[in-house]
Parts: C-alpha cells; structure tokens; sequence
C-alpha cells in the first residue's frame, strides 16, 4: 500500500485521529478561501470511511458501502457543516459508543442524543452551551440512577460501577475525552508521549 499507493503509515496516534487533523488542516485553509463547500471538493481532501466519529470535524465524508450496506436514506456523499459536526460530537459525547465500548448514558443511543440536542439548539434564545447541555444530561441520568440504587431496584453492573466511583462531571468528561478526536498537531501534546511518535 505504501509503495503502490503512497500510503501512510501512522503510529503514535490512532488513524481516526490523524485523519481528523488532516481534515481539520484541509477545512482551515478552505473556510477562508471561498464557498466552504466548493473549496473542500476542490482542495480534493475527502474522508473516505464508514466510521461515522469522524463526521464530528466540518468537510467533505464519503461513505464507499453500497447503498444496501447504508442505513436507509443515508447518502455516500455529505458534506459535514460546523454546526452538524459539533451536533455530531456532543451527541456522541452523551451518548457513548458501544462499538469502541464507551459507555455513554445508559439508553441514549446518538441519534436520540443527536435529536434532544437539536431541539435544544433550536430551543436557545442565547445560543446553547454545549458542554453545559452534556452536564445537564449526565446530572438527569445520575440523578434517576441513584434513586434506583436508593430503593433498590436493580441497574447493570457497570452502571453502578460508574455510579460509585464517579461523579456526574467527572464521568462526562471522561466520556468526552473518550470520543473527541483531536484536531491539530499541537493537541496531540497531551496524549502521546514523545517517544511514542513517528508521523
């Protein structure tokens, strides 16, 4: 692959990472130069992928399943605005991702989160601060949890672990952390150490 198709090989940071930076360095350059959409198709930089986190940075995804492998009426192509990626992160944020084992909010799936949070964005007069709504959302689920746990209903095992040994803001934050794909060089600082990078 390196030597046929100029490949790169990435180590120090996980792929969906590396392609979030080049994605993020592909839209900074093209939001200033002219219509935002036009300039990412032009500047040729497309996420090709069917992993959805990386739909939470602005630009061009291409989805390359077949469209019976897609969830209906979802399209190949889509351009990913700055409000539907920061809609697509802090639902995610809330929600988790099961397929990485990120546990979210135990019965928020994203698209549920991704609904709530629209209407919240539609429902601010202010503009709606985002990491605010995700604490809101964590405080609601501990808060209903820990009345389960008071009168002893039954919750999973690894609800109740969270429920002991979190408190709602630490554990969304830590969800956060889990999910956020980084978006520049310079924040891979505080994840990798040194020796571990190669890019």
């Amino acid at each position: 692959m390196i030597e046929r198709y100029d490949a790169v090989e990435i180590d120090g940071i996980e792929v969906d990472d590396y392609l979030a930076i080049e994605q993020t360095r592909a839209w900074d350059w093209a939001k200033d130069k002219m219509n935002p959409e036009e300039a990412l198709k032009r500047n040729g930089l497309v996420l090709a992928s069917i992993d959805k986190d990386l739909m939470q940075v602005p630009g061009v995804f291409f989805d390359f399943r077949p469209e019976d492998k897609r969830k209906a009426g979802v399209p190949d192509w889509e351009f990913i605005t700055p409000k539907q990626a920061k809609i697509n992160l802090w639902s995610q944020a809330v929600s988790g991702d099961m397929t990485d084992n990120i546990y979210g909010i135990e019965g928020v799936s994203k698209e549920g989160a991704e609904k709530k949070l629209v209407q919240a964005v539609t429902d601010s007069v202010k503009g709606l601060n985002f990491s605010e709504w995700r604490y809101d959302q964590y405080a609601e689920w501990f808060e209903k949890t820990n009345e389960k746990l008071n009168e002893d209903k039954k919750v999973k095992p690894i609800t109740k672990y969270i429920m002991e040994n979190y408190n709602y803001r630490e554990y969304a934050d830590e969800i956060y952390q889990l999910v956020y794909l980084l978006r520049t060089h310079k924040e891979i600082d505080k994840y990798v150490m040194e020796e571990d990078r190669s890019y």
